[in-house]
């Protein structure tokens, strides 16, 4: 147990220190869980195949954070005031 406490606070430090945004906590658990499980001799296609959910469910995290950051183009607001429109640049 604290193998694999350990084995999560370097995962989460890898994150960090690459710049990862933080995941949520499914994915979290999903990546942690499946690298725990990748390094038991016994235990390795069910880690992998937990990492690879885990991964697939963080991309589709980003996919959606990318999506709404593309959607919420911040433009100036318009004041209604069509002299501004009409003014020569």
């Amino acid at each position: 147990m604290l193998g694999t406490f350990a084995k999560s606070l370097l995962v989460g430090a890898v994150q960090k220190g690459t710049g990862v945004p933080q995941s949520g906590p499914i994915s979290t658990a999903l990546l942690t869980t499946g690298v725990s499980l990748l390094l038991i001799r016994g235990r390795r296609p069910v880690g992998l195949a937990l990492a690879t959910a885990g991964g697939l469910l963080r991309w589709y995290e980003l996919d959606q954070e990318r999506r709404i950051a593309a959607t919420t183009i911040t433009t100036p607001p318009s004041s209604g005031d069509a002299s501004a429109a009409k003014a020569r640049r």
